[in-house]
């Protein structure tokens, strides 16, 4: 359209030979510039959908988990209930950023979309990517650092004394809300801080009959071994339980 009107401007006589080539050459520099952007965007919003339904693949197979853990026993009708809420809830905010995706991706204009969508090409990179809703499509990563840093700050307490119980404790209850996958890792957390607090005092007890020393030298290894691994896995989306934590929070 712009090219025809320069044309026809041209054709009038009201712009130059030279002003002409030169908006010619200014249009067709940020047209070619203009569409390497888009073509970007699409690769990036491409990558993000195979991931988010990748995602959501193995949240669907985590509710099948859910409901053979629940025929063998290993969960209530209460805590698969729970479980089950929890793991649609983030199925669901997944296929809804999908969607976005999927349609600003089919979208020929913003007048598509009901009005202008700002994109930073940059944004999907680093942190955040835009939609229409306001939604970042990273969320769902940060959900889970914040998870990973959970089980990580539970080693606190080897440079601060009470902080390894304090700050993870803290994190689980102003993030539950917000991320629901937290309250899972929270629970898992607490349950071994007051599971290897019961056992470092038993192991104290036994200090007195020479074994109690051996089982602190354990427990302060598993202690550390525990959150790292537990991070990892939260990072991975994956709830691990610490092997010989006692349920207490359920």
């Amino acid at each position: 359209m712009l090219l025809s009107n320069l044309e026809k401007l041209k054709t009038e006589g009201t712009l130059g030979e030279d002003e002409h080539a030169h908006l010619k050459l200014e249009y067709s520099g940020a047209l070619t510039q203009a569409t390497s952007q888009v073509e970007q965007i699409h690769r990036e919003l491409d990558a993000q959908v195979v991931a988010k339904k990748r995602e959501i693949e193995a949240y669907s197979q985590q509710l099948k988990n859910l409901e053979t853990r629940l025929k063998v026993g290993e969960l209530d009708a209460t805590e698969y209930s729970t479980a089950v809420q929890k793991t649609q809830r983030v199925v669901s905010k997944l296929e809804q950023a999908v969607a976005e995706m999927e349609t600003l991706r089919r979208a020929a204009s913003s007048a598509e979309l009901g009005g202008p969508v700002r994109v930073s090409t940059a944004a999907f990179g680093s942190q955040s990517s835009p939609t229409r809703s306001g939604r970042t499509l990273t969320e769902n990563v940060d959900d889970r650092q914040w998870a990973m840093l959970l089980h990580l700050s539970m080693l606190l307490g080897i440079l601060i004394p009470l902080a390894g119980y304090v700050v993870p404790i803290l994190i689980w209850q102003f993030k539950k809300e917000e991320i629901p996958e937290i309250d899972d890792h929270g629970k898992v957390a607490v349950n071994w801080l007051i599971s290897e607090l019961i056992y470092g005092c038993v192991a104290l007890v036994l200090t007195l009959v020479v074994i109690g020393l051996p089982l602190l030298i354990a427990l302060g290894a598993i202690g550390i071994a525990f959150p790292i691994v537990g991070g990892i896995k939260a990072n991975n989306g994956v709830v691990w339980k610490y092997p010989l934590s006692i349920r207490f929070v359920k």
